[in-house]
């Protein structure tokens, strides 16, 4: 369930603050949201 909240994520949408977190995995959370925000970042740089 926690994967699947970044599946409709792209960079003109503000979905940081749509993500329900895992409670004691703070860290964690906000690692994925990093990553992800970086991997949508390098896609939009593709042709």
């Amino acid at each position: 369930w926690f994967t699947a909240q970044f599946r409709q994520a792209t960079t003109q949408h503000t979905w940081q603050k749509d993500i329900d977190g895992i409670s004691g995995a703070t860290l964690s959370v906000n690692a994925l949201k990093k990553q992800v925000t970086t991997a949508l970042a390098l896609n939009s740089l593709i042709p």
